[in-house]
Protein backbone atom coordinates (compact mmCIF):
# COMPACT_ATOMS: atom_id res chain seq x y z
CA UNK A 1 0.00 0.00 0.00
CA UNK A 2 2.94 2.34 0.68
CA UNK A 3 4.09 2.05 -2.94
CA UNK A 4 0.61 2.93 -4.13
CA UNK A 5 0.45 5.99 -1.88
CA UNK A 6 3.95 7.02 -2.98
CA UNK A 7 2.82 6.72 -6.63
CA UNK A 8 -0.15 8.97 -5.87
CA UNK A 9 2.24 11.68 -4.66
CA UNK A 10 4.54 11.63 -7.69
CA UNK A 11 3.83 14.49 -10.07
CA UNK A 12 4.49 12.60 -13.30
CA UNK A 13 1.92 9.84 -12.68
CA UNK A 14 -1.80 9.61 -13.29
CA UNK A 15 -3.98 6.94 -11.75
CA UNK A 16 -7.15 5.84 -13.50
CA UNK A 17 -9.88 4.06 -11.54
CA UNK A 18 -13.64 4.39 -11.39
CA UNK A 19 -15.25 6.03 -8.36
CA UNK A 20 -16.67 2.66 -7.26
CA UNK A 21 -13.27 1.01 -7.72
CA UNK A 22 -11.66 3.73 -5.61
CA UNK A 23 -14.17 3.20 -2.79
CA UNK A 24 -13.71 -0.59 -3.00
CA UNK A 25 -9.91 -0.22 -2.95
CA UNK A 26 -9.77 0.27 0.82
CA UNK A 27 -11.94 -2.76 1.57
CA UNK A 28 -10.03 -5.03 -0.83
CA UNK A 29 -6.57 -4.51 0.67
CA UNK A 30 -4.91 -7.16 2.81
CA UNK A 31 -2.54 -6.62 5.73
CA UNK A 32 -0.96 -10.00 4.94
CA UNK A 33 -0.09 -9.00 1.36
CA UNK A 34 -0.35 -5.20 0.89
CA UNK A 35 0.09 -5.33 -2.91
CA UNK A 36 -2.74 -7.82 -3.47
CA UNK A 37 -5.73 -6.20 -5.21
CA UNK A 38 -3.69 -3.03 -5.82
CA UNK A 39 -0.82 -4.18 -8.02
CA UNK A 40 -2.10 -7.68 -8.82
CA UNK A 41 -5.19 -9.80 -8.22
CA UNK A 42 -6.59 -13.27 -8.82
CA UNK A 43 -10.19 -12.08 -8.52
CA UNK A 44 -11.81 -11.13 -11.83
CA UNK A 45 -14.28 -8.88 -9.99
CA UNK A 46 -11.59 -6.61 -8.51
CA UNK A 47 -10.84 -3.38 -10.37
CA UNK A 48 -7.14 -2.52 -10.31
CA UNK A 49 -5.96 1.06 -10.65
CA UNK A 50 -4.17 1.81 -13.90
CA UNK A 51 -1.05 3.85 -13.20
CA UNK A 52 0.32 5.79 -16.17
CA UNK A 53 3.08 8.29 -16.59
CA UNK A 54 2.09 11.66 -18.00
CA UNK A 55 4.98 11.75 -20.49
CA UNK A 56 7.41 9.30 -22.14
CA UNK A 57 7.50 5.54 -21.64
CA UNK A 58 4.54 4.33 -19.67
CA UNK A 59 2.24 7.07 -20.96
CA UNK A 60 0.58 5.11 -23.77
CA UNK A 61 -3.13 4.38 -23.39
CA UNK A 62 -3.54 0.75 -22.31
CA UNK A 63 -5.46 -1.65 -24.53
CA UNK A 64 -7.63 -4.56 -23.48
CA UNK A 65 -7.46 -7.84 -25.34
CA UNK A 66 -10.71 -6.98 -27.12
CA UNK A 67 -9.31 -3.55 -28.14
CA UNK A 68 -6.29 -5.25 -29.69
CA UNK A 69 -8.52 -7.83 -31.38
CA UNK A 70 -10.59 -5.07 -33.03
CA UNK A 71 -7.43 -3.31 -34.23
CA UNK A 72 -6.07 -6.54 -35.72
CA UNK A 73 -9.42 -7.36 -37.29
CA UNK A 74 -9.62 -3.94 -38.95
CA UNK A 75 -6.03 -4.17 -40.16
CA UNK A 76 -5.86 -7.83 -41.27
CA UNK A 77 -9.51 -8.93 -41.43
CA UNK A 78 -9.50 -9.60 -45.18
CA UNK A 79 -6.41 -11.86 -45.03
CA UNK A 80 -6.54 -15.61 -44.35
CA UNK A 81 -5.62 -16.80 -40.88
CA UNK A 82 -2.53 -18.93 -40.39
CA UNK A 83 -3.17 -22.51 -39.40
Amino acid sequence: MEDFVRALNEEDLTINISPKGFVDLASNTSAHDPQKNIVWTTDAKIELPIILKKFGQGSETPLTLMDQWQISLARYGDQPALS
